[in-house]
């Protein structure tokens, strides 16, 4: 059962890469290439998403949009966390900050 709960946590971490990976891209293209008034469809589906991306991370509460943020979104400090937790605690918090991001993710409009 034990090995089944990391493949989820293994998934799960995978999604949300891949979520903060398609809106780093989508950001970029909108930065460089949007135009809101040539009705390009690739365009307007970045800006949806970077729209639903933004409205999951700000139902989170502060410290799941810490761990969220550091996690995924930023590359400054791999071991931001260790000033601040013990390795079960932030494992914990970060578990628990992913299912809740990719809980409000997946039910935005």
């Amino acid at each position: 059962m034990e090995q089944h709960t990391n493949c989820r946590k293994h998934t799960l971490t995978q999604e949300i890469k891949q979520i903060a990976e398609s809106y780093v891209e989508a950001m970029a293209f909108l930065n460089t290439k949007y135009n809101p008034f040539n009705g390009d469809k690739k365009a307007d589906e970045c800006e949806l998403f970077v729209i639903k991306v933004r409205r999951a991370y700000l139902k989170l509460d502060g410290l799941e949009q810490r761990f969220i943020h550091n996690e995924f979104f930023s590359t400054e400090n791999p071991r931001w966390w260790e000033r601040f937790y013990k390795k079960a605690t932030f494992y914990r918090i970060r578990l628990q900050s992913m299912k809740h991001f990719k809980e409000i993710f997946d039910n935005e409009e």
